[in-house]
């Protein structure tokens, strides 16, 4: 038996392990996951500018907001894309930075879907 989630949109069976495989394979990232005995989730997105154009090589950040715990660090790809693999359920902070330029804070719930989709808008820090 499986756990993966099937959706059928025509012909095609699709289930949420091949979004998540398109995804990594879209934005050039690992396939391979190492094995876990908790269940894990995925959060993926991407970051923009004001102007809706990828930003790339920005730091984006997961943290837990009540126990300020850095679940991750990833840096976004030459499309702006990025992904968190083997993340537990929970409610996160998401945030991105790069140079001068942040998003806002973005809360994330991480529940039963396995895969949580945040976009994250960056924008000059006025000082």
């Amino acid at each position: 038996m499986s756990d993966d989630i099937c959706v059928t949109l025509g012909p095609d069976k699709v289930t949420i392990k091949n979004i998540v495989l398109a995804e990594r394979q879209k934005h050039d990232l690992p396939q391979a996951a190492p094995p876990s005995r908790y269940k894990e989730y995925v959060v993926l997105g991407s970051v923009v500018d004001t102007q809706n154009r990828p930003v790339e090589g920005a730091q984006v950040t997961l943290v837990d907001p009540e126990t300020n715990f850095k679940a991750g660090s990833v840096t976004t790809d030459s499309k702006g894309g990025f992904i968190f693999s083997h993340v537990i359920a929970s409610k996160y902070c998401l945030q991105a930075r790069k140079g001068e330029m942040s998003s806002d804070p973005l809360e994330v719930s991480v529940t039963s879907a396995d895969v949580a989709h945040a976009d994250l808008v960056m924008m000059k820090v006025r000082k």
